[in-house]
This record gives C-alpha cells, sequence and structure tokens, in this order.
C-alpha cells in the first residue's frame, strides 16, 4: 500500500486546475534575493523614499496617478541601474567558446 502523501502548509482550494497552475508558478515564498540584487534593491528603495520626503507624502494612498508612477518608476529604474551588468550582459564580455583553435 503507498504511504500517504503528507500536505505541507495550509490547505489552499482553487476554482480551477490552472489558477492552482498559476499560483503554483508565481508563488515567491521561496524566492531570495542575492546579494548584489538585495543592495541593488535597497538603493532603489532610498531614491524612492527620497522622492516621497520631497512631496512630503509619507503612505501610498496618497499618492494620485502620475506621483505613484513615478515613484514606481524611481523604483525600476534605479534598480535596473544597480543592475544593469545583468541586463545588459556585459559583466562578462569575454566569450568563453570564442577561443583560438592551437593547431
Amino acid at each position: 500500500m503507498p504511504a500517504a502523501h503528507k500536505r505541507q502548509g495550509p490547505l489552499i482550494k482553487f476554482c480551477s486546475i490552472e489558477h492552482r497552475d498559476q499560483y503554483g508558478r508565481y508563488k515567491l515564498s521561496s524566492h531570495t534575493l542575492e546579494q548584489d540584487e538585495d543592495a541593488a534593491l535597497f538603493e532603489a528603495a532610498k531614491a524612492a523614499g527620497q522622492y516621497l520626503d520631497s512631496l512630503q507624502v509619507y503612505d501610498l494612498r496618497y499618492l494620485d496617478k502620475g506621483k505613484l508612477l513615478m515613484f514606481a518608476s524611481i523604483i525600476i529604474s534605479k534598480f535596473a541601474e544597480h543592475k544593469k551588468d545583468y541586463f545588459t550582459n556585459t559583466k562578462n564580455t569575454e566569450d568563453p567558446f570564442n577561443d583560438e583553435i592551437p593547431f
């Protein structure tokens, strides 16, 4: 007789198999940031916080659409700026498969 399947975590019910599969694909609870990603995200959040300080607004609920979009774009652009090596693939410009043939 096969062993009973032990469920991990709380029981979550879905209205369809498609939604269950989407939940499994997009669940980020096991995602951890690399050290450089953590630093880049911190710098991006700091820049966005300075933007909120300049507006003297400390609760995102009070931002209108334009200001909220500016806040989000600051976070995205500063994160991308700090991670530009990853996004532009300039970190490792040397192609390891482009070596001279020795004969």
